[in-house]
């Protein structure tokens, strides 16, 4: 209220209609759902780009007919920051009688997302299973370990080759100084079948492709019928790699 303190003709202004809205910041944001991991207690989580919720809430995720309806989450917060958002708080949630998810024992998260997005093997699919090619790392003793955990019972076949003819296929032949430790990585990933004991079952592809009943204890390993026939018929298909048929 203006006080007048002195006799006088004094003008005073008055606002005519509503008080306009002052605009807020659309910067900011918070969002709250079902995510593949992160905390379901204490205060929201701040993220500031994709990247921050990808690992602290992992991303998009489809798991089954049980999360019909309550995957919104992630593209929420993805297309919040695509459309120039800068900050998101997030509030995980579970139903009340949600478990952690167990990624060491057969059945738990990792092993039915390799199974349902990978492997994708049919009903009646008695064995399974998906080639390798990195074996020459230093970390194969870890990595296998690692496959055990998730796949627990797997088994792994190891197929070794005639070094020459090694050096001269594909991505070897381009790169000749690496072909020098051909039999190095083969004695480190020998040694590592022979301590996984009958865990694993050495194939020779020299031996096979020669005679393909070379590959009956294979089957025999495996608790599988033997059938020549088909497995000729396979052997008799060149199969391509990058233009190539080696």
């Amino acid at each position: 209220m203006v006080q007048y303190l002195s006799p006088g003709v004094y003008i005073q202004e008055v606002a005519a209609g509503p008080t306009p809205i002052a605009g807020v910041g659309t910067s900011t944001a918070g969002f709250i759902g079902m995510a593949r991991r992160g905390p379901t207690t204490g205060r929201p989580t701040l993220v500031t780009n994709w990247g921050d919720f990808v690992r602290a809430f992992g991303g998009h995720f489809t798991l089954g007919g049980a999360f019909a309806g309550a995957t919104h989450l992630p593209y929420a917060v993805e297309g919040f920051f695509a459309n120039e958002g800068q900050r998101v708080y997030v509030v995980r949630v579970v139903p009340d009688d949600a478990t952690a998810a167990q990624t060491t024992t057969s059945g738990g998260i990792t092993t039915r997302l390799v199974l349902d997005t990978v492997l994708r093997p049919r009903d009646d699919t008695r064995v399974t299973g998906f080639k390798e090619i990195r074996w020459y790392g230093d970390d194969v003793v870890e990595y296998v370990a690692w496959l055990r955990e998730v796949f627990p019972g797997a088994r792994f076949v190891v197929n070794t080759r005639d070094h020459e003819e090694v050096r001269r296929s594909g991505w070897w032949a381009k790169r000749p100084e690496n072909a020098e430790q051909l039999p190095a990585i083969e004695a480190r990933i020998l040694a590592l079948a022979e301590g996984l004991g009958d865990a694993a079952y050495r194939v020779h592809y020299n031996d096979y492709v020669t005679d393909p009943s070379a590959l009956r204890g294979l089957f025999d390993w495996l608790g599988e019928p033997f059938d020549e026939a088909a497995v000729r018929s396979v052997l008799d298909k060149r199969h391509s790699v990058g233009g190539r048929t080696d």
